[in-house]
């Protein structure tokens, strides 16, 4: 929820890990050090790509609670292949890590920007969604400039959100990447709801 006069509350505001991959490939920090660079700059929230640095995801979120961080979000790696193939694992890793949501970062390889193509991924996301809910999760889906190609005159993003159950189904909404692919962030948020729209990048 939005905190009074618009602001975010802090405990709200997190980092993607992938943005500071550089701290992460730098031998003198590393994985804890990039925490408590985080935590001085005073991020409460992470948003994991799967890449635990070498520890089990147990440890992973043992080492950022250590730096005050929580663990929320995760882009699971290997897109739509391991969502399709090893969902078993997706479930454990993120008990493991005590996130609230789960999802991907881009459709999996070989989606046509088109209706058809995202419609199917849509009944795609209802099944995952709904096993996420049974443990407890919220998938999501985090959109690129792609995502809004026009098929027909229209953005091929637009039927994910026809297609999907609200109650199964979120979207952590790229502000930058959708402005990228044409649309506004703004309309899209004011046309469907914030509920739609848990996340943002």
């Amino acid at each position: 929820g939005w905190g009074r006069g618009g602001t975010i509350p802090e405990d709200r505001i997190g980092m993607q890990l992938f943005t500071v991959r550089d701290l992460l490939a730098d031998n003198e920090l590393d994985l804890p050090g990039t925490f408590e660079v985080l935590a001085d700059a005073g991020y409460a929230l992470v948003e994991v790509g799967g890449n635990y640095d070498a520890r089990t995801a147990a440890e992973f979120r043992a080492l950022a609670n250590r730096y005050g961080l929580r663990p929320e979000g995760s882009h699971v790696p290997g897109g739509g292949n391991a969502w399709r193939t090893n969902r078993a694992q997706i479930w454990a890793d993120a008990a493991a890590l005590g996130l609230r949501y789960v999802g991907l970062a881009s459709p999996p390889q070989g989606t046509q920007p088109t209706h058809a193509s995202y419609a199917a991924l849509a009944a795609e996301f209802n099944q995952w969604g709904a096993e996420a809910r049974q443990h407890g999760l919220k998938f999501y889906f985090h959109n690129h400039p792609g995502d809004f190609a026009l098929d027909q005159g229209t953005p091929v993003y637009d039927t994910l959100l026809a297609e999907t159950d609200p109650r199964l189904v979120f979207f952590e909404l790229d502000i930058a990447w959708i402005e990228a692919g044409g649309q506004s962030a703004y309309q899209y948020i004011r046309r469907h709801g914030p509920s739609r729209f848990p996340l943002f990048h």
